[in-house]
């Protein structure tokens, strides 16, 4: 998770289980790629970064590696489109 901020964006810590994570454990990060405080940021920082700073109109990215669709895969699996928009933007 990534949010933009008047310093650049503040983004999630890598190695720190999402239940013990707290508001003071997100890392401050320029867009020029160095942080702030005790804690490095998530390895995907570059990802946050780079889409926040193509797109000045996005204030948050959120991603996720969700169970399901990791399975998928690394089974070289795709994930059908289940409805018609998804099936155009495809």
């Amino acid at each position: 998770m990534s949010v933009r901020n008047e310093r650049g964006f503040l983004v999630t810590p890598t190695s720190l289980p999402y239940d013990r994570m707290q508001p003071e454990d997100l890392v401050q990060m320029s867009f020029g790629g160095t942080y702030e405080g005790p804690r490095r940021p998530s390895s995907e920082w570059r990802v946050h970064r780079d889409i926040l700073a193509a797109r000045p109109d996005v204030d948050c990215v959120l991603h996720c590696h969700c169970v399901y669709a990791t399975t998928l895969a690394v089974h070289h699996h795709d994930i059908a489109s289940f409805h018609d928009m998804t099936t155009v933007a495809a």
